[in-house]
């Protein structure tokens, strides 16, 4: 479980929940409760890029973000299909 961290929206990611519909909330909730969480690699910030994923509203709802310390850059969300 990840509280209190302090989000940072990339413009990559802004534009892709817009594209696809998904509520900023929605993305913070899943990387604070995920159900399954997966380390990929080191990220742009210093910190380590995750997968997290989340059932939201009935489908699975995919995350990746980088975090370091308490700071959580979202870089992409989508609906799993």
């Amino acid at each position: 479980m990840h509280s209190g961290l302090t989000f940072h929206v990339t413009r990559h990611c802004a534009l892709r929940l817009a594209e696809r519909s998904v509520l900023l909330e929605n993305v913070k909730d899943v990387v604070k409760y995920a159900d399954e969480e997966k380390r990929l690699q080191r990220g742009g910030n210093g910190g380590i890029l995750r997968r997290f994923e989340k059932t939201v509203e009935g489908r699975k709802l995919v995350v990746i973000a980088e975090i370091k310390n308490n700071d959580c850059w979202l870089a992409t969300a989508y609906y799993e299909y």
